[in-house]
């Protein structure tokens, strides 16, 4: 997959209608990861059976998505992208693909301007999702990209990005958020929070503390945008944790209570970085192997 493909149309396997909301996981760009750190112990025999998207380089590749979410008098952006800020150095050494100004250029291709968003959220502030909240204005200088929005972050996500851990410092680049603080957009949450009628935000810890997934449901169905607790559908398996995450025995407990609500309420799980496999409902085998099913698909073998 190269930029040769278009980035940024409609994906018909990622739009979906949820009682009055209509909701589409945007993707915005591509990006590599070294593969130790995207799957941790997992021996290269097995995760290049199950994700084989690597380069020479031994990077993984992995998407990089929005969350477009519109009802009931709402706008909401869920992360961002990349952006267009990160320095040369960053783009080489993610092997980062994506058009300029990716993320508004999405948007004004579905009718929306910057101005009509209501809301902005940062599930979490690694560089890889919210790069596109901000952006150079014709002045130079950083500004929201969004201004009119109420920008909302967990408290807990915002205080570990001030003072991260050695593991994930270089992933926070505070003009990301800093100019959103200084126009007073800015919202701190504390905890789960019901942002809206049908629309959760659900804090996991495991991978950065204060990370928000975001539940759409209603109308018996639901869509859970996973962010990085399941960075693809490869790690689906509980163990199969990156070394980026900084808890990973959480990270464990964290993926199998998820895993075991998905399958009890027949909810879609969206993984927050997979390109290639298409969202779907959550399936257990006889012999207890989780798996991704697709609309049609029957029930896996064990």
């Amino acid at each position: 997959m190269t930029l040769s493909d278009n980035l940024l149309a409609p994906a018909a396997d990622r739009h979906w209608k949820v009682g009055p909301y209509e909701i589409e996981h945007i993707r915005l760009g591509l990006m590599g990861i070294d593969a130790g750190a995207l799957f941790g112990i997992v021996p290269r025999a097995i995760w290049e059976r199950i994700y084989p998207h690597v380069d020479h380089h031994n990077r993984l590749l992995l998407g990089c998505f929005a969350i477009l979410i519109r009802g009931n008098g709402l706008t909401i952006v869920a992360d961002s992208g990349i952006g267009d800020k990160i320095s040369d150095k960053m783009r080489r050494n993610f092997a980062v693909q994506q058009v300029e100004r990716a993320l508004p250029r999405a948007l004004q291709a579905r009718g929306i301007a910057p101005e009509d968003v209501t809301h902005h959220i940062y599930t979490h502030l690694h560089f890889d999702h919210c790069g596109g909240a901000t952006e150079f204005g014709v002045d130079g200088r950083i500004r929201p990209t969004f201004p009119k929005a109420r920008y909302l972050v967990q408290g807990g996500q915002l205080a570990w990005a001030a003072n991260p851990s050695d593991k994930d410092k270089a992933s926070y680049l505070p003009e990301n958020w800093d100019c959103v603080v200084d126009a007073g957009q800015l919202v701190e949450l504390s905890g789960d929070t019901a942002l809206a009628p049908g629309i959760d935000l659900r804090v996991a810890n495991a991978h950065t503390p204060g990370m928000m997934m975001i539940l759409v449901s209603g109308e018996g169905q639901g869509i859970l945008f996973a962010i990085d607790l399941f960075q693809t559908s490869a790690h689906l398996t509980p163990h199969y944790v990156p070394a980026l995450d900084n808890h990973p025995l959480a990270a464990i407990d964290e993926k199998r209570i998820c895993l075991e609500e998905c399958h009890a309420n027949g909810w879609t799980l969206v993984p927050g970085h997979d390109p290639f496999a298409a969202p779907g409902q959550v399936m257990r085998s006889d012999l207890g192997k989780w798996s991704i099913r697709q609309p049609g698909e029957s029930t896996p073998n064990p």
